[in-house]
């Protein structure tokens, strides 16, 4: 009996068509417009242009024309959009600012960047018949690795525009009236990662009680901490142009990572025109150490789950960057229900068999004294992830199965951390082909694909150490 391969149900997904970086997320009249890396083509990276789908919920989301297309001579590489009435005396409402990658193939069908510059493309509000600024390049410095322009309203006719020196590790900060002068203000540099590239900037203001904080974000291609691709965050203040980092707010560290997982990279934050309104992100659900090789395998390109995110304080007096996700997930599952106030030994203990792919466990438990979790999603005899709370209750540890696809990077991930209460939270989101993690009120952060389709999926778990009491398990399918 043939086996029935159900499609991803909480992400964005496309399996006939290459897709990598979000770009250009904006949302105009309660519709949130997600832009993407993609080749409209085929399922193999190259011929790269800007996708397009729309959502009213982050949930379900509807395919659009492909937006912007590349040329024999340029590719249209990342960027970002924002949505504004006539900002240039243009009759349109959504602006796109991308990357223009002009190009040339070489030997064995590689490439080799002859420049990339900063342009301007325009639209109604419906993104879907775009037109090019005549005056592009808008922004230009004669580099081949100048790009993924990120433009952010910072008062009335007063934009910045955030733009990364890739291979010198520089984001550049520009400010601008009418969004197509740009006059540089600031190149920031105070981090101490210097592997890769420096990419797909980002700058995010968030409120915690009194304080109101900038949020750096910087993707790195390569050389992350566990292999390939990763997203860093840096908290601090943007005035008078430039960027600076609170080093009290930060614990005295340089940089702090945004997802300690191995798949999330190219994060970028939706643009809305209300100043109220949440702060939601979202990011490449994949990894460039074997993203390429997974078309072959029949795994789909995936945008992570659009996170909501918000600053909390952390113990030690620092802060932290919590990314909960956005969507009220339930509401897209069937139904859920309560295993109350398990006393756990250290023997295994079923939670759940034949569970559907697609479901979200919640955990909830007393911080107790050599105590810790351990929760195992397995799949007839492989344990596809487990996950591990040591018995101080300041560790976790997420191992997944092993596989050829994942044999440059790590497969076991580590994020050390104070619990922000005395109850430590934990919430898995399984979605057939990817689980994301997050822990201590999601602080902790794990973005996680498989090497196949999982359905069909056991849960057991028990203590680590001591007899962990009461804890509850909460079960959404």
């Amino acid at each position: 009996m043939k086996t029935t391969i159900s499609k991803p149900k909480l992400h964005y997904f496309q399996f006939e068509n290459w897709m990598n970086d979000p770009n250009g997320l904006v949302k105009v009249d309660n519709v949130y417009h997600l832009f993407y890396q993609a080749n409209p083509t085929s399922n193999k990276w190259g011929n790269i242009g800007w996708g397009h789908a729309i959502s009213v919920d982050l949930i379900n989301w509807q395919n659009l024309p492909h937006a912007l297309s590349a040329t024999s001579s340029h590719m249209i590489f990342s960027g970002s959009a924002i949505c504004r009435n006539n900002p240039i005396s243009l009759k349109n409402e959504l602006f796109a600012f991308y990357t223009a990658c002009e190009y040339e193939f070489i030997e064995n069908n590689e490439f080799v960047v002859k420049s990339q510059n900063q342009c301007l493309a325009y639209s109604d509000s419906r993104g879907i018949d775009w037109q090019q600024y005549e005056l592009n390049p808008i922004l230009d410095i004669n580099s081949v690795d100048f790009r993924d322009p990120k433009v952010v309203q910072i008062a009335d006719n007063h934009w910045l525009m955030l733009v990364s020196r890739a291979r010198e590790h520089v984001i550049d900060f520009y400010i601008s009236a009418d969004l197509v002068c740009w006059e540089l203000t600031h190149s920031f540099v105070d981090c101490d990662f210097k592997k890769g590239a420096w990419e797909c900037p980002d700058l995010i203001t968030l409120r915690e009680g009194k304080n109101r904080k900038s949020i750096l974000i910087i993707s790195v291609d390569e050389g992350f901490t566990h292999g390939g691709s990763g997203v860093l965050y840096i908290i601090g203040d943007y005035t008078n142009g430039a960027f600076r980092t609170d080093k009290k707010a930060m614990g005295d560290q340089q940089y702090l990572i945004l997802d300690k997982g191995p798949d999330f990279f190219a994060a970028q934050s939706f643009f809305d025109v209300n100043d109220n309104a949440d702060s939601v992100l979202m990011g490449w659900l994949n990894n460039w150490r074997y993203a390429k090789l997974m078309p072959d395998q029949d795994l789909p390109m995936l945008q992570s789950l659009p996170r909501k995110l918000t600053l909390v304080e952390g113990n030690n007096g620092h802060m932290l960057l919590s990314q909960e996700p956005a969507a009220h997930i339930q509401s897209f599952l069937n139904k859920s229900y309560s295993l109350n106030h398990q006393d756990l030994d250290t023997v295994p203990r079923l939670l759940e068999q034949n569970l559907s792919g697609c479901f979200v466990c919640k955990v909830h438990y007393g911080i107790q004294e050599n105590a810790g979790y351990c929760l195992n999603l397995t799949l007839g005899e492989l344990i596809l992830l487990q996950i591990n709370i040591n018995e101080s209750s300041d560790c976790v540890t997420i191992s997944r199965a092993e596989n050829q696809l994942f044999q440059s990077t790590l497969n076991a991930f580590e994020a050390k951390f104070q619990p922000i209460d005395k109850v430590l939270d934990l919430v898995l989101v399984a979605d057939h082909y990817s689980i994301e993690v997050f822990v201590n009120q999601h602080t902790e952060v794990f973005s996680i694909r498989t090497h196949r389709y999982f359905d069909n999926i056991a849960l057991t778990h028990h203590s680590i150490g001591n007899t962990l009491k009461n804890v509850r398990v909460d079960i959404i399918i």
